[in-house]
């Protein structure tokens, strides 16, 4: 269930916005303007767990060489 909601919450959110750009390309920026999408919805605390998938997904990357660094970290959530 936990990572169905993970998947959901993703496939929602985040796979629209970013399309098939890689992990590599994406940027503070990026991350901030879907964060701020779904604080839009006044969907705060969905908001603070997507970033917390999100920089889950950037310290997988890391940890394989994808990405040299955590870019949703900075990420401020209302």
């Amino acid at each position: 269930m936990h990572a169905g909601d993970i998947l959901r919450s993703f496939e929602c959110d985040v796979f629209p916005a970013i399309g098939d750009l890689p992990i590599a390309e994406l940027t503070p920026p990026k991350i901030i303007q879907i964060l701020r999408s779904v604080e839009e919805r006044h969907a705060i605390e969905s908001a603070r767990r997507l970033r917390q998938r999100i920089s889950a997904v950037f310290v997988y990357a890391i940890a394989c060489s994808m990405k040299t660094s955590q870019c949703a970290a900075p990420c401020p959530v209302s």
